[in-house]
């Protein structure tokens, strides 16, 4: 049965590794903990945990919001149809007895506090879990460590290839306090409990599958276990480098891995950070990190996660196209015009929104959006807007024209369409030979449109090309038809 020999394989393992290293796993007393935290060992079931601090934006002094929409929301989102098993709606949970429209219930007493935390907990092998019996135990383990009895509330979520959990905690417990956790438990002690738990209901990971994670993680664009241990090594060195010596030792230390499998993995994986433009090699046997990998490394996996997030939410708007996220220190991104599409949810723990926009390179951008834009709050589907970086770095969003493109054709006065004209007219080689998008065609359609009722109305002479006073006559012509009936009543 190979059920019996998975059960006699990881006990092999198991064992071998016992005899290997007598040694105990490192605990920890974690800053807002009551209890010790015992660290996860390398073959450990591995569990991802996101922590976000929510922050009602009605207690806000400067700009203050509406805190009770957001974590209505929030609620709808979060047990949205599609997103349970099966494709259904799924249903929140918590502990206790069951209660109707629980989501919606708890939206109403987070909308009127002045903060909550938001978790996702995502085990590796979540497919092998009852999500909701995961975490119950989950939260009385969080229970016990932080001494306090926690109003929360859980949604299991299926509608991506790795299930997962939402938990969401309110800022005041059950007994009406105040709710704080230190940072140091609710970005390290979380994870270490549900590594804790998954190990505990899973078992330990046999070699064969330790091994086959490494192999995923050496070419993955995000942080990985691989690069925890990596980064923690230039510290130790006086130069601040990693050599081939440094990542023999490291193999070395891992029990849960034979060592030439494990320096294999780092030194391929150092081999892809430099690929990435994160390390730096003089000859393939020393390497030098970048002092931002980490952070560089979670934007990176962030950003695929927005695209993808977007992607699978709305097939039927991105089908066939290529998404990329605006990037200020991309040259193709420092400013860039076109069409809204469409607003969407970029990040499911900070309810960040992004606008996509249709590019006249044939190019479909997101864009994060930026609260502090002017033009922000008047930006809506089918405005042609032009985006450029602002002072922090941030995306500024400028509305361009209220007028829809196909309107624009035969409209009277300076419009946008006119300026991307003038741009076509007087450029070399401005007609590209590329197989152009769904927006690149319809401007070209209505560009030609709008030449022809410009030559009508005598704004254009035939077999003539534009004349660069266009703008200026338009706008002139625009002026007298306003200032004619004004005249006339005076």
């Amino acid at each position: 049965d190979a059920r019996v020999l998975t059960r006699l394989a990881r006990t092999v393992s198991r064992l071998r590794r016992r005899g290997a290293s007598p040694r105990r796993k490192p605990t920890y007393r974690l800053m807002g903990s009551k209890r010790i935290v015992e660290a996860p060992s390398f073959d450990s079931q591995q569990v991802v945990v996101q922590a976000h601090i929510w922050r009602n934006p009605s207690f806000r002094r400067l700009q203050p919001g509406n805190g009770a929409a957001v974590a209505r929301a929030r609620a709808r989102y979060l047990t949205r149809e599609g997103a349970g098993l099966a494709s259904e709606r799924p249903e929140a949970f918590a502990m206790g007895e069951r209660v109707q429209d629980l989501a919606a219930q708890f939206a109403k007493e987070v909308g009127e506090q002045r903060h909550a935390f938001r978790l996702m907990v995502s085990p590796e092998r979540s497919a092998d879990l009852d999500l909701k019996v995961f975490a119950h135990e989950l939260m009385r383990r969080v229970e016990r460590d932080l001494g306090r009895e926690l109003n929360w509330m859980g949604v299991a979520h299926y509608d991506t290839e790795q299930p997962h959990l939402h938990i969401e905690i309110a800022g005041i417990d059950r007994k009406g306090g105040s709710l704080t956790i230190h940072p140091d438990y609710l970005f390290k002690g979380l994870r270490y409990r549900a590594q804790e738990l998954a190990t505990l209901e899973l078992g330990h990971r046999i070699e064969h599958d330790v091994e086959r994670a490494l192999e995923r993680a050496v070419n993955a664009p995000r942080l990985t276990l691989l690069d925890r241990h990596l980064t923690a090594l230039p510290q130790r060195a006086p130069d601040k480098n990693i050599d081939r010596v440094a990542v023999r030792e490291l193999a070395n230390t891992q029990r849960a891995v034979r060592a030439h499998v494990m320096e294999r993995v780092l030194e391929a994986r150092l081999e892809q950070l430099v690929a990435l433009g994160f390390a730096q090699t003089q000859d393939r046997s020393h390497w030098t990190l970048s002092p931002t990998l980490t952070e560089q490394l979670k934007e990176l996996g962030t950003r695929g996660d927005v695209v993808k997030s977007i992607q699978r939410n709305r097939p039927d708007l991105f089908r066939g196209q290529n998404l990329e996220l605006w990037d200020r220190n991309q040259p193709t991104g420092r400013s860039i015009e076109g069409r809204v599409k469409g607003r969407h949810l970029g990040d499911e723990m900070t309810d960040r929104e992004l606008i996509s926009i249709e590019t006249t390179a044939g190019r479909t951008v997101l864009v994060p959006i930026n609260g502090r834009s002017e033009q922000l709050g008047r930006v809506r589907e089918g405005d042609i807007v032009r985006v450029a970086p602002g002072r922090s770095g941030d995306a500024n969003i400028y509305l361009r024209s209220r007028l829809a493109l196909e309107q624009q054709g035969e409209a009277w006065g300076r419009t946008w369409l006119d300026e991307q004209l003038l741009q076509r007219e007087h450029a070399a080689n401005s007609r590209s030979a590329q197989r152009q998008t769904h927006f690149q065609r319809q401007l070209e359609e209505t560009l030609e449109r709008r030449v022809a009722w410009l030559k009508e109305h005598t704004l254009v002479r035939q077999n003539e090309r534009v004349p660069t006073s266009l703008l200026h006559t338009l706008y002139e012509q625009e002026l007298s038809r306003f200032a004619r009936p004004m005249t006339l009543q005076v």
